[in-house]
């Protein structure tokens, strides 16, 4: 068995095709998914590149495999290495070449800012902006800078085609590693999935990065993408509520160390009710939980009733507050929330 995880800081389910984006070019990651068991409602519960990695430290799963004589192999790439994720990845898939049995997990922080934006690309995507002009042409923008933004429509536009570009980049090296860790093609004991550990917020509410004090789902909505030897013989969406616990049961499951249903068989696999994230903050922790028909961003901080609540599906960019007219639901998730704390 070789399982093959790529994990993608500041990757939301916005921006990759699979996930609705028809503007952004990820011809790879769409023949990906076409072949993928591809879940709609996947959560990060710790979303950052920190948090991330403890999740995996915590859940035991690297111990185990290595207990059980299995290879595992980390790699975290920054741009600032200077060394292309692909690179980082092909020299490093070397040390498995002679492992029958293994377990990569490879970072990428290759979203995340400052950034290095192909010009070419770029401009193709501005030729068919409404604001573009030859008087005043949009210009990548390399290093937003953290923190809080009031954006005009030129900012927003220039941000926006510049993270395109990057994620275009990222769709291509994503088949590059592929084939660094699986030069013959996947066999029937391979398994790659691609994740995001959290998403980037690119001013949606105010700030390029973190808000401050609050959860959103621009934040812990990612993208998960299956790809087995199963999902080749029946790909399929799945609708089901899963969080990064998920993951680490496929692991555990793809080397038999577990037995049931996981992500890796989705037919069997019963999802979350709900999920349930935080983020430390310096006033205190951000919660946020995301249900079949609420979304709810409670703030470092303050007590769990006094939360930001919105319909789910229908204001997907939770722009609208529901707290005031519906106390049941912000009371029901304010007990979640303290039976956590518990």
């Amino acid at each position: 068995m070789k399982f093959l995880l790529i994990a993608v800081h500041g990757l939301n389910v916005h921006w990759p095709g699979p996930y609705g984006n028809e503007w952004v070019h990820t011809p790879q990651l769409d023949a990906l998914a076409a072949q993928s068991f591809v879940f709609d409602h996947h959560f990060c519960t710790r979303p950052t590149p920190e948090g991330f990695r403890e999740s995996w430290r915590s859940s035991y799963v690297l111990h185990e495999l290595a207990a059980a004589g299995i290879q595992t192999l980390c790699i975290e790439h920054t741009p600032q290495s200077g060394q292309s994720l692909w690179t980082s990845a092909r020299q490093s898939a070397k040390l498995l070449a002679n492992s029958e049995h293994w377990f990569a997990c490879v970072e990428t922080a290759h979203l995340l800012p400052p950034w290095t934006v192909n010009e070419k690309a770029f401009r193709q995507h501005a030729e068919l902006s409404e604001l573009e002009s030859p008087e005043a042409p949009l210009t990548p923008w390399a290093d937003p800078g953290v923190g809080e933004h009031t954006l005009t429509d030129r900012e927003w536009e220039r941000l926006r085609l510049s993270f395109g570009c990057l994620v275009e980049d990222l769709d291509r090296d994503i088949t590059l590693i592929r084939k660094s860790f699986f030069p013959k093609g996947e066999a029937d004991d391979a398994v790659t999935v691609v994740t995001g550990t959290y998403g980037l917020p690119l001013a949606e509410h105010g700030h390029v990065g973190p808000h401050p004090t609050m959860l959103f789902a621009d934040e812990v909505h990612v993208p998960l993408i299956v790809h087995s030897a199963a999902s080749r013989r029946d790909p399929r969406r799945c609708a089901e509520f899963t969080a990064v616990d998920d993951l680490y049961e496929a692991v555990r499951h793809a080397f038999g160390l577990s037995t049931g249903p996981t992500l890796l068989s989705p037919v069997g696999f019963v999802g979350r009710p709900h999920v349930l994230a935080e983020r430390p903050s310096p006033t205190g922790s951000a919660h946020y939980f995301r249900g079949r028909d609420w979304s709810y961003s409670l703030p470092a901080g303050l007590p769990f009733g006094d939360g930001q609540l919105f319909s789910q599906p229908d204001d997907y960019w939770e722009a609208m507050n529901l707290a005031h007219s519906q106390p049941g639901p912000v009371e029901e998730i304010a007990n979640l929330f303290k039976e956590l704390e518990q």
